[in-house]
């Protein structure tokens, strides 16, 4: 099975539905995609595919926040996880301070609202807690230790159940993988075969998944890079 198949395979199929990619989501839409472009312009060396990633980053981030829940799959949480991962891989330049500033208002410092909002998702896992582990790697948010401490407690004590819900919820392998990309679960392996049956899987049901299908195949061509 080759590497640079099916990446080719997964970019080409990415932009053919590029324009019907209305969702700006990390695991449903244009932040998903956004991470994949980059790294695969990087790969590739083609500024083509940076440029389509500069225009679902602009997407993803101007979005409107008010009609968005908190979480790390559908909501502003993911964008915010996708934002520490992009200046983390130097695809985005700037102060991690003056980018994330907004993210640290909204997942930080509204941290309840974030909960209760999470409460409400099948599989809920405490987004503030997800973006904080992310958040840290960068220059440090302007937090107190002890917030920081109460989220992370909070984060501890959904752990287990979140992902035994999880596991319940999630069917298709691009689900699961975003999964653990956002926990930074780096055990998880999959096979080029597993990869390859997946894709077929997503193009099999193109025409019933048209507004998730990018985000879907962003995460398995995010770990076909990794490999």
């Amino acid at each position: 099975m080759d590497k640079n198949r099916l990446l080719q395979q997964i970019a080409n199929t990415i932009v053919s539905n590029l324009n019907g990619t209305e969702d700006v989501s990390l695991f449903h839409g244009k932040m998903g995609v956004c991470l994949f472009l980059y790294a695969y312009a990087m790969h590739t060396g083609k500024n083509y595919y940076e440029r389509m990633a500069s225009r679902m980053f602009n997407d993803a981030c101007f979005a409107d926040r008010k009609r968005m829940m908190s979480g790390v799959a559908e909501g502003y949480g993911g964008i915010g996880v996708g934002l520490c991962w992009l200046i983390q891989k130097g695809f985005i330049g700037g102060d991690a301070y003056n980018l994330l500033a907004e993210m640290d208002v909204l997942m930080i410092d509204n941290a309840e609202k974030c909960l209760r909002n999470d409460n409400l998702y099948a599989a809920p896992y405490f987004s503030s807690g997800v973006y904080l582990t992310w958040r840290r790697q960068l220059q440090g948010p302007p937090i107190s230790e002890e917030i920081a401490k109460e989220i992370e407690e909070t984060a501890y004590d959904k752990k287990d159940y979140a992902k035994q819900q999880i596991a319940d919820f999630c069917s298709m392998d691009p689900d699961t993988l975003w999964w653990n990309f956002v926990l930074q679960n780096t055990e998880v392996r999959i096979s080029m075969e597993e990869i390859a049956d997946a894709i077929q899987l997503i193009h099999r049901n193109y025409v019933y998944e048209m507004t998730n299908i990018n985000g879907q195949l962003s995460i398995l061509g995010l770990y076909l890079l990794n490999q």
